[in-house]
């Protein structure tokens, strides 16, 4: 805002100086007895001069305004907060928003306990499928051990056979 109302002032200044030289332009024109055009130039840019300050005063009451109001905002509030009022205003307040959260916290605490049971039951069946791969396993390498000491046998066999 500040920034905006220096822009605006310097603005002002520099068009109020081209005001001055071209109404002293404008005197000179005058007293030359040159065209009126010339007036006429200067004359809309002073009328555009004065739209522009009324632009400007009219911002910077706005934000004055603007200032007022938040200013007796916070002061009705700090107000309240030393009367004790504001806590209680806040309480109310957020006493749905308490309700709110405490539901929902609810929903989110009976929503972990579903996916705990949930975490278990696949830990269960995971166990249930490593000990059925042991098993498995372990089948495999008594089926591989015997159908190796039949062959082994065998072998021994025909080299006793082909001797």
């Amino acid at each position: 805002m500040r920034e905006e109302v220096k822009e605006l002032r310097e603005m002002v200044g520099e068009k109020e100086k081209k005001i001055k030289e071209m109404e002293e332009v404008g005197l000179m024109v005058e007293k030359n007895c040159e065209t009126e055009w010339e007036l006429m130039g200067t004359k809309l840019l002073i009328q555009e001069m004065k739209e522009e300050r009324t632009r400007r005063d009219e911002a910077v009451e706005k934000w004055k305004q603007l200032y007022l109001a938040i200013k007796n905002e916070l002061d009705d509030l700090i107000q309240r907060t030393y009367d004790g009022d504001g806590l209680y205003w806040k309480a109310e307040e957020n006493g749905i928003q308490i309700e709110n959260l405490k539901k929902e916290l609810q929903e989110k605490e009976e929503s972990i306990k579903s996916l705990k049971a949930q975490l278990v039951s696949v830990e269960k069946e995971r166990y249930k499928k490593e000990r059925e791969f042991d098993l498995f396993r372990q089948s495999l390498r008594i089926m591989n051990g015997k159908k190796n000491s039949i062959q082994t046998k065998e072998k021994h066999l025909k080299i006793k056979l082909g001797k």
